[in-house]
């Protein structure tokens, strides 16, 4: 996206996506113990999706939740609040949905694109 070898041949600047991105990790010992899977897994939905594996050996768990905002975005990185996520995600199953009281912390990405680069040459 930031590209200096994209900026100095196309003269295009990324567009937001509306999707948002937030990452969290999660001590395994707070993880629910029926969800402490070593393998990913993937919990989607409508307009809402939610993946979590194992790090450092199974000691933290990785979640990553994306939904599609229902606000104007500006593309970048900032901290992240529970209560944006917990709104995203009402009305799913239990389960995964357990998960999502447990980090203390989430960072927020909205993300951005850009139109394929044409030929060069």
């Amino acid at each position: 996206m930031k590209s200096v070898v994209r900026r100095s041949l196309l003269d295009d600047t990324p567009r937001v996506t509306g999707h948002v991105v937030y990452r969290a990790v999660v001590e395994a010992a707070d993880m629910p113990e029926d969800l402490r899977i070593n393998a990913p897994v993937l919990w989607a939905g409508p307009h809402c999706h939610l993946v979590h594996y194992p790090l450092r050996g199974g000691k933290q768990y990785n979640l990553v939740v994306t939904f599609h905002s229902r606000q104007q975005e500006e593309w970048g990185v900032r901290d992240g609040s529970k209560e944006e996520v917990l709104s995203y995600f009402q009305g799913i199953h239990p389960r995964p949905r357990q998960m999502l009281d447990k980090p203390t912390s989430w960072r927020r990405w909205s993300t951005a694109d850009r139109e394929p680069g044409r030929e060069v040459g």
